[in-house]
């Protein structure tokens, strides 16, 4: 996630590693850093996230767990 504003363009400090593979998802790490922690980033990654297992027709996202996506 790249935070573009009036100042510029910020480094990225925000990341999401994702593995997909045959319709099923592992979110292997979700990283929130710096001055980002606890002002809604987390919300918007995971926003986007769910947009994105939309858009790719996941079936299964798992973690530690796996869980069947519902629409």
């Amino acid at each position: 996630m790249k935070i573009i504003s009036k100042d510029g363009v910020k480094a990225p400090g925000s990341n999401v590693l994702l593995h997909v593979e045959n319709k099923h998802m592992d979110i292997a790490d979700i990283k929130i850093e710096g001055e980002r922690v606890n002002r809604g980033y987390g919300s918007i990654m995971m926003e986007s996230l769910m947009k994105l297992i939309h858009v790719m027709q996941v079936k299964v996202v798992g973690g530690q767990e796996h869980v069947p996506v519902t629409d």
